[in-house]
C-alpha cells in the first residue's frame, strides 16, 4: 500500500501530479493495474509500490502494482520544501526550484518515505511569514497533522506519544522543558 499525500491528482490517466520549475519537472506515475482511490483531501491511497527513477531535468516516482502489506508514503509538494524525521526514512527526494530557495512562488519536491516519520512543512502565517507545520506518517498509513512546534510541544505535554516522539527525534527536549515551566 502506498500513501500519496500533499496535493490533489489528476487521475484521469498514467500521470497522476507533474510539476515544473524552471527547466526541471517532477512527476508522479501509475502503471498498468495501479488503482488509486481518493481518502480525503490531498490524500488517496494506491495498491502500489513506489520506484523512484531521476535523471538531470526529470525526476519521477513510478508506482507499480504490489500487493505487500509495507506501507509507503509518496509526499508530494508543489509550493515549499520539505523535511523528513528521521532522515534515514527518507528513501527519495527531489526538488526544483526556479531561483533555489524557499520564497519561489515555482518550487516542487517530491519524496519516498517509509513510515513512521514526521514531516515538516512551511506554512503561510496570517501576517505574511513562514512557519513549520508537522505531520506524522503512520506505519498503518494515516496522515496526522500535528500543528506549528508550538502545538507539538503542547500535544507531547499532555501524554501524546506520536508528538512525544517527534520531540525525542527533532531534539527539541530542551525546548519543551522550557515550554513546560
Amino acid at each position: 500500500m502506498t500513501i500519496i499525500s500533499g496535493c490533489e491528482l489528476c487521475l484521469t490517466d498514467s500521470l497522476l501530479w507533474a510539476a515544473q520549475a524552471g527547466g526541471k519537472q517532477l512527476r508522479l506515475l501509475a502503471d498498468d493495474g495501479v488503482q488509486v482511490e481518493r481518502l480525503g483531501s490531498g490524500v488517496y491511497r494506491a495498491n502500489a509500490l513506489p520506484v523512484a527513477a531521476a535523471t538531470a531535468t526529470l525526476a519521477t516516482v513510478y508506482l507499480k502494482a504490489h500487493s505487500g502489506n509495507r506501507a509507503w508514503h509518496v509526499r508530494l509538494s508543489d509550493t515549499h520544501p520539505l523535511d523528513v524525521y528521521p532522515r534515514e526514512a527518507c528513501m527519495f527526494s527531489e526538488q526544483c526550484s526556479d531561483c533555489n530557495g524557499v520564497w519561489s512562488r515555482r518550487y516542487a519536491q517530491v519524496a519516498i518515505i517509509k513510515p513512521p516519520a514526521y514531516v515538516r512543512t512551511l506554512r503561510r502565517t496570517m501576517l505574511g511569514s513562514y512557519e513549520s507545520y508537522y505531520l506524522a506518517l503512520s506505519p498503518s498509513g494515516r496522515v496526522y497533522t500535528l500543528g506549528n512546534k508550538r502545538e507539538v510541544l503542547l500535544l507531547a505535554k499532555t501524554g501524546e506519544p506520536i508528538a512525544a516522539y517527534l520531540v525525542h527525534v527533532a531534539g527539541w527536549l530542551t525546548d519543551a522543558e522550557d515550554a513546560w515551566q
